[in-house]
């Protein structure tokens, strides 16, 4: 922990959508909506332009973008990070790449399966190049 503030960055491809979060955000008081960033559009594409460095990444995608999304990501991982997947049972076949990945003998990533429903997956990014 630095001691500095972060700033939560959201991603939604659906402009109704990201305005209901937003009207949710607002609700909370205290500024919520200040610290989050919110990008409206392709995540392969939004979380190209300007992204500090990660320490948390939560995948929760129905789709067969979680896996091209953390290559996204991936060179913005701080050494540490955490990335979580959600409804990994559930959406087994939208994660099947993505878990390939980062459970592969050769990857960076230090995994545990936690029991929740439709479980959540949890890895920690430990590149054997400290300089990620």
């Amino acid at each position: 922990m630095t001691g500095k503030s972060g700033v939560v960055i959201a991603t939604e491809k659906e402009a109704q959508k990201a305005e209901v979060a937003r009207r949710y955000w607002e609700q909370c008081g205290g500024g919520v909506e200040r610290e989050i960033d919110l990008r409206v559009g392709d995540l392969l594409e939004t979380l190209k332009v300007v992204l500090p460095l990660v320490d948390l990444l939560l995948l929760d995608i129905w789709s067969a973008l979680p896996l091209p999304t953390l290559k996204t990501v991936l060179p913005r991982l701080r050494h540490g990070a955490v990335v979580l997947t959600d409804n990994t049972i559930s959406g087994a076949e939208g994660y099947k790449d993505l878990l390939a990945y980062v459970r592969g003998p050769k990857g960076d990533f230090q995994n545990v399966t936690l029991p929740f429903a439709n479980v959540f997956e949890m890895c920690v990014y430990m590149p054997r190049d400290r300089s990620g």
